[in-house]
């Protein structure tokens, strides 16, 4: 099964051509009509009109802008996308009947490979949540009133440790989630656009996949500019998975729902809209302009937190790995300085030995070629070595596992494949080459029925929709590996959505980031200066043994 391994991974470490890894922006999904705060121009419309199943939350600029107070939560419904696509269907398969694998060796260079087991008994997890709609996750009272006043709640002051974990990270969510409402009546008025071409700016585009005729006419349509306060206190912290909404002024008519790409020297927004606001625009009109906060990321990161209540969690989230596992270590005869091919199938083979989740596997370095290239033979090798391996690979990018994803399917069929995506992720984000790994119904993606789902060897996701997985009926006792890859990128609370659900006793986990990096999507003061801007990785990276650089547990990767 296995045979030619070496030439194998020599041929994808080198001798080749490196595959174009700039991908595109980050999807996302508009928030559940569980409830939380809508704009302006939201309320407005949504009055004359009755709800939708998903939404998403509000705030916005300078022109006359009016003052931001703190709103109480209230159900709301957002503009549902303009456009239908036509569905693009990942090809069916039925469940897997793969018998069990015992574990086989390879020689490669005298390193011996294992094929992972799966377990036969499926964990118990009692604090886990019952698939289903999730709760609103109001804001506690007395947590409000902290918040508000700019005061640390007194949890936030205390060691972060097994006993304070849930409360500690539900605060930093609260902090959040607070300023979202607070700025939910932030709006500007008459505001005056400006269309700025997409040649000046860098964009990544999704792994470089070819696109159809659609998706080049929205590559040509011009970014919608307007300028925004540069004073942070008084105008909202944007980001770019954010909706943009406006409305000719004065007008009570349904708003325009757009992306926001960027913010431009802390005064400019950048955003893209569809047709249907290009064909009535008019270098003259003028626009009222609210903005719409994603709360889907708020509300996942908050069930993955309290899921961490569970004894087998917190032994996962504050690992102490045995002293002296029967895996060997990634050992100083395994790299010579100038063979990085022998450093790569030394850390390879350590990854395919590796089992159960602790101890964990940290891969340190930069998200370069080499990480890339590394984690995609690891998987293959995964793939290829046994057929009880299930492998589920989570980013905080989307055009991450695009890239990934479009270089597995080199090798691997699309009917073992599953792009998992946000529900209202753009479809045009998408590369052409992706789809047939994605299930695109009516206007949105989703996920096949159960059996299908289950019979997927590799899945890739964003860590936040790889709720969707657990929410389609996926459980813990499934994946035999998970990979968090550039997981330096994104916050703790984040990161654990893809396996509060979905580790198992059995799963290994492989981790890779950068010391050097820290997440970017943090918009509470409270959250920046009290932990959300520290990832797991690098906690992780702080705790002994990993501290200690020892190889057992951690390769630098240059």
């Amino acid at each position: 099964m296995i045979s030619g391994f070496l030439d194998f991974c020599r041929r994808l470490l080198g001798g080749q051509d490196e595959e174009n890894q700039e991908g595109g922006r980050h999807g996302f999904e508009r928030r559940s009509s569980s409830g939380g705060n809508s704009s302006p121009l939201q309320r407005e419309s949504s009055q004359r009109r009755s709800p939708v199943p998903d939404a998403s939350f509000a705030s916005p600029s300078p022109a006359r802008a009016q003052p931001p107070h703190a709103a109480s939560a209230a159900p709301f419904a957002s503009p549902s996308p303009a456009k239908a696509q036509p569905p693009r269907a990942a090809s069916s398969a039925p469940p897997s009947t793969a018998s069990f694998c015992s574990p086989s060796k390879v020689s490669v260079d005298n390193l011996p490979l294992f094929a992972s087991e799966k377990s036969s008994e499926p964990p118990q997890f009692d604090q886990r949540n019952k698939i289903g709609q999730l709760p609103r996750y109001e804001i506690p009272e007395h947590l409000q009133e902290q918040i508000k006043n700019d005061a640390v709640p007194q949890v936030l002051k205390r060691p972060l440790s097994p006993s304070t974990y849930a409360d500690y990270f539900a605060a930093l969510l609260y902090a959040e989630d607070y300023y979202c409402e607070k700025w939910s009546d932030f709006l500007l008025l008459d505001v005056t656009l400006e269309l700025r071409g997409r040649d000046s700016f860098k964009i990544q585009n999704s792994a470089g996949g070819k696109k159809n005729n659609k998706s080049n006419a929205q590559k040509d349509k011009p970014f919608v500019a307007f300028e925004i306060g540069s004073v942070p206190e008084k105008r909202p912290y944007l980001l770019s998975r954010d909706h943009v909404l406006l409305r000719p002024a004065g007008k009570k008519t349904e708003p325009f729902q757009g992306i926001l790409f960027r913010v431009e020297k802390s005064k400019w927004v950048l955003a893209e809209f569809s047709d249907d606001f290009h064909k009535q625009h008019s270098p003259s009109k003028k626009y009222d302009v609210s903005f719409s906060f994603n709360r889907v990321c708020l509300k996942r990161s908050h069930q993955a937190v309290s899921a961490a209540m569970d004894p087998f969690l917190c032994s996962i989230l504050f690992p102490d790995p045995p002293r002296n596992p029967f895996l060997g270590p990634i050992r100083s005869s395994d790299f010579t300085q100038n063979d990085r091919k022998s450093n790569m199938l030394a850390i390879i083979g350590r990854i395919l030995r590796l089992k159960g989740p602790q101890p964990y596997l940290l891969l340190e370095g930069p998200l370069s070629q080499g990480m890339e290239k590394l984690i995609q033979i690891a998987i293959l090798q995964l793939y290829e070595t046994c057929s009880n391996n299930r492998i589920l690979v989570c980013a905080p990018r989307n055009w991450t596992l695009d890239a990934l994803t479009k270089s597995l399917l080199k090798d691997i069929p699309e009917s073992r494949m599953f792009r998992a995506n946000a529900a209202f992720r753009d479809y045009d984000l998408v590369p052409d080459d992706v789809m047939p790994a994605c299930l695109f119904e009516g206007e949105c993606f989703t996920c096949p029925p159960l059996a299908e789902l289950k019979s997927f060897r590799v899945v890739t996701s964003t860590f936040i929709s790889s709720y969707r997985l657990y929410a389609a009926g996926i459980g813990a006792d499934h994946f035999t590996h998970i990979f968090l890859v550039d997981a330096s990128y994104a916050t703790e609370p984040e990161t654990i959505v893809a396996f509060a659900n979905l580790v198992g006793k059995t799963t290994a986990i492989v981790a890779t980031g950068s010391a050097q990096e820290s997440p970017a999507w943090v918009r509470s003061d409270i959250g920046r200066r009290n932990g959300l801007k520290k990832s797991f990785f690098r906690r992780l990276l702080e705790m002994e043994p990993y501290s200690l650089r020892d190889p057992m547990y951690i390769a630098h990767i240059q």
